[in-house]
């Protein structure tokens, strides 16, 4: 089972999920953009994230999901739509879009006729 934990972005301060078995190493950095300190993850893909949570709390997250105290969920879940069901507004959205497909005619034909560029006649 794979232990997820709920970081901070730093230079967005939007949430992101992590999964710390795809973790390979963290260290603290400066961070030149927000000119605050701030957490390199990186994973296992060779991507990295950079949030706001120290070494510390990481860990501490960690060690609380394997001994199964869950991080709280503040967010909270807007709709987007007029309260359709969003399968029944991704199928509406997919028949509109492929309703209208025409696909292009087939065209061989070059930009230019360059056989008319030179004299036939003539020899070499």
């Amino acid at each position: 089972m794979s232990t997820i934990i709920k970081l901070t972005y730093t230079q967005t301060g939007r949430t992101t999920l992590v999964n710390l078995e795809q973790v390979t190493t963290a260290f603290r950095i400066f961070e030149k953009t927000t000119q605050k300190y701030a957490t390199r993850v990186n994973f296992q893909n060779d991507s990295f994230s950079i949030v706001n949570e120290d070494l510390q709390t990481i860990k501490e997250l960690g060690e609380k999901a394997l001994s199964g105290e869950y991080q709280s969920n503040d967010w909270s879940e807007e709709d987007a739509g007029g309260g359709e069901d969003l399968h029944d507004r991704l199928r509406e959205d997919y028949n509109n879009n492929m309703g209208g497909y025409q696909q292009r005619p087939y065209q061989n034909q070059r930009r230019g006729n360059y056989n008319n560029n030179y004299n036939t006649n003539q020899r070499w």
